[in-house]
């Protein structure tokens, strides 16, 4: 294994034990956790490109949710980040569901 990919899979062994279960996709590689009620999920492209966010499950009953946080970056600095946010409900953690589109106001007619 090359020192560049070490830190990568030393954290997604991390996200395993945290409870993060993975399925290889054609997108890549997909890791999904349920916890105080959401859900937390990652889609590893490469090592240096990992997508993850969290959402509350009733959010998810709705067409478009929107995740309460989430971030793109490195397979190291992303779960890292990930599991370092406080569980849901808990002081500091993320409690704002935010869009990830860009509003654009409507031109006037």
């Amino acid at each position: 294994m090359s020192d560049d990919f070490a830190p990568h899979l030393v954290a997604l062994r991390h996200a395993v034990a945290a409870g993060f279960q993975f399925q290889q996709l054609a997108e890549g590689l997909s890791g999904a956790r349920m916890r105080a009620g959401t859900i937390e999920v990652l889609l590893v492209r490469d090592t240096t490109d990992c997508v993850a966010a969290r959402y509350r499950l009733d959010d998810l009953e709705r067409p478009g949710p929107c995740a309460l946080w989430s971030a793109g970056g490195t397979v190291a600095e992303i779960v890292d980040r990930l599991l370092g946010l406080p569980q849901h409900g808990e002081s500091g953690a993320p409690s704002l569901a935010r869009s990830s589109g860009l509003w654009l106001p409507r031109s006037p007619r």
